[in-house]
């Protein structure tokens, strides 16, 4: 279960501009349709999809930011953080480094996502067109 949560962790901290954007996203209006429908048998209305229960609102999140985490790890090495100071943060602070490898890391990192198909496909000229 451990890296069940990590995963979820390291997620939710990709989203620089806050996991409160999936919100938006057809495919999370989707997913909040199905649950609240698997939980009361009946098809939700608008709002409820907009203004799901607690309950629902989490198990989403989760299933959601599991869905994505292989995804999001491919922009890792060009996401910056910032501090509550105005300081900004990298994983790769050496733009150098960024500049040349970021790409292979980022395709390194979502990789553990991938099928053997995918994993044996040349990926050195370019990442992976989403």
């Amino acid at each position: 279960m451990e890296p069940y949560w990590y995963n979820l962790g390291m997620a939710a901290a990709a989203y620089v501009e806050g996991i409160e954007s999936l919100y938006n996203e057809n495919e999370w209006k989707d997913l909040v349709s199905l649950l609240i429908t698997k939980q009361t048998g009946s098809v939700p209305n608008k709002d409820s999809i907009t203004n799901p229960s607690s309950e629902i609102r989490l198990e989403a999140l989760s299933i959601r930011l599991r869905q994505l985490h292989a995804q999001k790890a491919e922009q890792l090495p060009f996401v910056s953080w910032e501090d509550g100071k105005g300081k900004s943060y990298r994983l790769l602070e050496d733009s150098d480094l960024v500049e040349h490898f970021g790409v292979a890391i980022g395709l390194i990192a979502a990789s553990h996502w991938w099928t053997v198909d995918e994993i044996e496909t040349d990926h050195s000229t370019s990442p992976r067109s989403r």
